[in-house]
């Protein structure tokens, strides 16, 4: 049953304990990584843990996992295996105490630990997942055709206390409509979410990208309400390490960049090879359905992700994160009182490094890879 709660004011609210890096714990689960082509057990690669901030994975990290098959890493000279920590506070933590060597970076949860605590573990070094992850959604016989209309309606939530319910608030605002006569019920994400909006539970929901994937896997047909005037661009996706990382193995970081951002090419270039890839690592994935199916399904919940991926602005390398980003990220949490220099959470150094590849050789790869065989 979807929880009705009214709509609260504030900062991101991060769960309990999750601020306090030394003591968050979680039930961690991990991938196989190098024992599936990179070489594992060879003694000339090095041996590193990618910390996500997710319970199972997913689909959306198959531009990271696809490498370990590919031996996009075993070029770099590494052995990658990931850890799915449970989520952002868990990953960081992963980072922190030198569990893993990076993690997922997430923007709403950093700004949020560092304004509080002054904790900075790591820094943001390439951003995989460009904005905007969100959009608002309805039934496509709705009535309703703008956000400002959600006025004295309920739209349905992924979880309070997060960025979303900000993101919502904001987006509301900016539309003319008054949030505070919005009901935010909480329904979950993914299919869950999709079937309250079917089953008019809610009257709209504030949607990601990777939700309205599963949705179109589930048949659950919608209609997305346009975005209003003045949306501050943010909720980008990175890959962290630590400063000191950076400093001391370089050629390690610019190495699971640059293997990461060859997965993100070959993807693009053979969405069902990618998805493929990702199956054969994850039978469980394909939920017992014949392969062309499976994969089928899995390129309908990557393909909203996979538009973000590389960035929009062509005056922009791969990877590379524009300052105003986290500038909007900053102003959105109410935090420019706490963090008066926004570069403290990236860097741009590496960027170029990770992007000397010969991108038409795997574009070239990608399109001669045979996945049903």
């Amino acid at each position: 049953m979807p929880q009705s709660v009214s709509v609260r004011r504030g900062l991101i609210v991060v769960a309990a304990g999750a601020l306090a890096l030394s003591t968050v714990t979680g039930c961690l689960s991990e991938s196989q990584g190098g024992d599936t082509g990179s070489g594992a057990g060879d003694g000339s690669l090095k041996n590193v843990v990618f910390a996500t901030g997710s319970t199972t994975g997913g689909p959306h990290f198959a531009i990271q996992e696809i490498g370990v098959n590919l031996g996009f890493y075993k070029e770099e000279g590494l052995s990658v295996s990931f850890k799915h920590a449970g989520g952002n506070a868990q990953a960081t933590a992963e980072l922190d105490r030198d569990r893993a060597q990076f993690a997922t970076g997430t923007p709403s949860f950093q700004v949020s630990n560092y304004a509080k605590n002054g904790a900075l573990p790591g820094v943001n070094f390439f951003e995989y997942a460009y904005p905007m992850k969100w959009d608002f959604a309805v039934k496509p016989d709705s009535p309703i055709q703008s956000l400002r209309e959600l006025e004295g309606r309920s739209v349905g939530i992924s979880a309070l206390g997060t960025a979303d319910e900000l993101v919502a608030r904001e987006w509301l605002r900016l539309a003319g409509a008054n949030p505070d006569k919005v009901k935010l019920t909480v329904t979950g994400g993914g299919e869950p979410m999709g079937t309250a909006v079917q089953d008019s539970k809610v009257d709209a929901a504030l949607t990601w990208d990777t939700y309205r994937g599963q949705w179109d896997v589930a048949g659950i047909s919608y209609r997305v309400l346009p975005r209003p005037e003045g949306v501050s661009e943010l909720g980008g996706f990175y890959l962290q390490t630590k400063k000191s990382t950076i400093e001391s193995d370089r050629a390690m970081v610019v190495g699971l960049g640059r293997a990461t951002l060859k997965g993100i090419v070959f993807a693009l270039a053979n969405p069902e090879a990618a998805a493929a890839i990702y199956l054969d690592r994850h039978p469980e994935a394909g939920e017992g359905k014949p392969r062309e199916e499976a994969v089928a399904n899995l390129v309908k919940i990557m393909k909203y992700r996979m538009a973000n991926q590389l960035p929009a602005d062509s005056s922009l390398l791969p990877g590379q994160t524009r300052p105003q980003e986290w500038a909007n990220e900053v102003a959105f949490a109410g935090a420019a009182d706490k963090v008066k220099d926004p570069s403290i959470f990236y860097t741009n150094d590496l960027v170029k490094e990770i992007n000397d590849f010969d991108r038409a050789t795997i574009e070239k790869m990608a399109k001669e890879y045979d996945w049903r065989n």
